[in-house]
């Protein structure tokens, strides 16, 4: 494909903000280009960055382009705001936000905190056991650094600063593995977030804590390799286990592995852990769904303004209304077309132009001895970090598979810029005459001001002529019009792109030099039993949310109405807030 200058284009990836050397090797795997450090173009494809965004950042997106983060979702990566959250909607609906363990905000919560360690004094003095425990956590914390666990209030006193903090309850009698606690990191995908679509990983960590597991008491309360299970803190344990071990021993495991022997340890299926899990995914992501749709359109709204090419407003049910149906019918509706293998990840089933934004997370499960899965906090740019193989295994695919599934093509990028130069030239150089006559002012609604009639004509014609651009440009995105291949037409079949010497980005991954399969690994929910029937499957990603069954389709339609309802109205012209206004009225 070449631009509208005759040079050949390529895909560009703005890997500025992003340490990790695994994730550099797949973005080129890929077909990409990374951007030179000193280069300043602003016209890369894709932008993968360590750090949160924001609005600002979003509104300079072009059509063409992807960015790795949506504003606004550190509501749920930084454990305070996750908490009140969560907590939130637990007052709400409590038999369905019962997978978060009791978390205190320090310091708006302190005096309920310094309640419960009082208790704790007496039960201490007469000899008691399993006494509540709370692991003081900083709300942006990371890698375990500033973590400390206390059941007393001179515990807590000699914390030196406690602001800032979230104190959550310690799960009592986890799940051990091998005698040792563990957790799992579980990765979801956030393709779009107005309609929310968010997929689950086929594969994830298990991450075991190096020292055997007893249950806290004053005397192994600062044992962390025994409570907490974070790598960093476990990984310079010199009690910790060799990484060279077999995977059967090491300090971490593959998730699928894990959960297949807690499975069948509990005889229970694989799948029903899985859709717990899913399920905990989908719930906490709907908690702050309509803010961050807000938050995103709000970012689009300032961009279509300082852009020649705006998008017209999503008329879809679905993003009227939380359930996807029609006013006028409860059983029968629009509901989103699951999308298929050669479909764009970040598409959007409605017809409207694709997400600009998409998001890796973390989720941290914890399994307790009745195989219940406990949330401990969400991460908005997990760790890429590769010290071992099997982190190398993992986290190579999910990269790649991610960037396979976007599918992005050097023609977005030309069709953009070739709108971008019709519609420069039709503002510069179409005479004043050639204006549409039906889009003129009337006389009427000019103002008295012979200067200010002659502004006010030029900007017609200036609007006139975008239009026209529009129009002509052929470009489906840039004129409201919905692109040909969301109705499946054979003309408007996707370009794959070139993914090296020959072969199918499926064929890729198992050429030399591309990424290994882990070995006696079925993933996550691959071989996990019989699984819903139209379930989507894109490369080893699963689409949770929305989902194919009625019941739990139901369950989040209830769950995304409570937290629409608790999202207060804002006085804005957002897409969002918008289609919601509109929806209450039709209701």
């Amino acid at each position: 494909m070449r631009d509208v200058h005759g040079k050949e284009e390529v895909l560009v990836a703005n890997l500025h903000c992003c340490k990790y050397e695994v994730l550099h090797k797949a973005v080129v795997n890929c077909g990409y280009t990374i951007q030179a450090e000193n280069e300043t173009d602003d016209n890369w494809d894709l932008c993968w960055s360590d750090l949160s965004v924001s609005i600002e950042r979003v509104s300079r997106l072009k059509s063409f382009q992807r960015l790795n983060h949506f504003p606004g979702m550190l509501e749920i990566c930084r454990k305070a705001s996750l908490s009140r959250h969560l907590n939130r909607m637990c007052a709400r609906l409590p038999n369905e936000y019962s997978f978060f363990p009791r978390s205190l905000v320090l310091d708006d919560q302190l005096d309920d905190l310094i309640g419960e360690l009082k208790k704790n004094k007496a039960k201490i003095e007469s000899g008691a056991t399993n006494v509540p425990t709370y692991i003081l956590k900083p709300s942006g914390g990371t890698m375990g650094r500033g973590i400390a666990l206390v059941q007393t209030l001179q515990q807590l006193q000699e914390i030196p600063d406690i602001g800032n903090m979230v104190a959550q309850a310690y799960v009592p009698n986890p799940l051990l593995l091998d005698g040792f606690k563990f957790d799992m990191r579980i990765y979801a995908l956030v393709a779009s977030i107005d309609p929310l679509r968010i997929f689950l990983y086929d594969e994830g960590l298990a991450r075991l804590a190096t020292d055997s597991y007893r249950a806290p008491t004053a005397d192994n309360l600062r044992s962390a390799t025994m409570h907490l299970t974070n790598y960093a803190i476990n990984r310079g344990a010199p009690s910790g286990l060799p990484q060279s071990a077999s995977s059967s021993v090491a300090t971490k495991r593959p998730a699928s592995e894990v959960l297949q022997a807690v499975a069948h340890a509990g005889n229970v299926s694989k799948a029903s852990l899985v859709n717990k899990i899913a399920a905990i995914v989908v719930k906490t992501v709907l908690a702050v769904q309509p803010l961050l749709a807000h938050t995103y359109h709000t970012g689009l709204s300032v961009g279509a303004n300082q852009q020649t090419s705006d998008q017209q407003p999503c008329t879809h049910w679905g993003h009227i209304f939380p359930d996807a149906m029609s006013p006028n019918s409860k059983t029968a509706g629009n509901r989103p077309v699951a999308p298929s293998f050669d479909t764009p990840i970040t598409t959007n089933p409605c017809g409207c132009a694709p997400s600009k934004c998409f998001e890796i997370l973390g989720f941290d499960i914890l399994f307790d001895e009745q195989l219940q899965p406990w949330l401990l906090e969400v991460n908005h740019s997990p760790s890429f970090a590769c010290d071992t193989k099997l982190d190398h295994q993992v986290k190579s695919a999910l990269i790649t598979d991610t960037l396979q599934a976007l599918k992005q093509t050097s023609a977005e990028k030309a069709a953009y810029m070739e709108h971008e130069c019709k519609a420069l030239a039709q503002r510069l150089y179409a005479p004043a005459s050639s204006a549409l006559p039906s889009r003129r002012r009337p006389l009427s609604g000019l103002p008295r001001s012979r200067q200010l009639q002659a502004a006010a004509v030029a900007l017609d014609d200036m609007a006139a002529g975008m239009r026209r651009g529009s129009t002509s440009s052929g470009s489906t995105y840039y004129s409201g019009t919905v692109p040909s291949w969301h109705s499946g037409s054979s003309g408007g079949e996707i370009p794959r792109r070139h993914n090296g010497p020959g072969g199918t980005p499926e064929q890729h991954m198992g050429r030399e030099g591309g990424i290994p399969e882990l070995e006696g690994s079925c993933g996550l929910i691959q071989g996990s039993g019989p699984q819903p029937a139209g379930q989507v499957h894109v490369h080893r990603y699963t689409q949770i949310y929305p989902t194919q069954s009625r019941d739990m389709a139901q369950c989040y339609a209830r769950v995304l109405g409570v937290a629409t309802d608790a999202f207060p109205d804002q006085r804005c012209q957002c897409a969002y807030c918008g289609r919601r206004r509109e929806g209450r009225l039709l209701r």
